[in-house]
């Protein structure tokens, strides 16, 4: 399926009201999904939640997504449910020392609102752990308008380490003994 059915797929408005979480499966990233990522993350709120709020031209994100896959340290994952992409898990090694990594996630724009989020946070935490075995941190920096995130995070067991004035943003870590 190309990546422009896969967008019409997910565009379908009868497919959003329809969709069941039933058969999750979880992937790592490769270069078939990068149109379909370029789209989310230039989606108008997925743009609002971002460090950068500024829209990604095609060159620049085709540039980062390579590097991105090249990098043997940062695990991109794509979770889909009966084969229709909605969400997506990043984690990059943020210090090697102690063994943390950032974590990044995002739900398909046609997704939202479903409930879906718990569900990509432990499925993505738990493969995460399965591909990178002992002791680990997790981080994840969240803006502090972006109730519904800092909420998830919150409630899966994140703790907050606090917040950051001039980035307008809160920091929640998890260690991998409590996954």
């Amino acid at each position: 399926m190309l990546a422009e059915d896969v967008l019409s797929l997910i565009n379908n408005s009868i497919l959003r009201q329809v969709f069941i979480v039933n058969k999750i499966s979880i992937c790592r990233v490769n270069s078939y999904h990068s149109r379909l990522i370029w789209e989310w993350r230039n989606d108008p709120d997925s743009r609002l939640m971002s460090r950068d709020s500024d829209f990604i031209p095609w060159d620049h994100h085709e540039k980062w997504f390579q590097s991105s896959l090249a990098d043997s340290s940062r695990y991109f994952y794509l979770l889909e449910n009966d084969n229709i992409p909605f969400g997506l898990a990043r984690f990059d090694l943020f210090d090697i020392k102690v063994k943390s990594y950032e974590m990044s996630i995002m739900i398909a724009p046609a997704f939202r609102g479903k409930n879906l989020s718990k569900t990509l946070l432990h499925r993505s935490l738990s493969k995460f752990n399965e591909d990178v075995k002992g002791d680990k941190i997790i981080l994840a920096e969240v803006k502090k308008d972006n109730f519904k995130s800092n909420s998830l995070f919150l409630n899966y067991g994140f703790h907050d380490e606090g917040g950051d004035t001039i980035l307008n943003q809160f920091t929640y870590l998890l260690k991998s003994s409590i996954l």
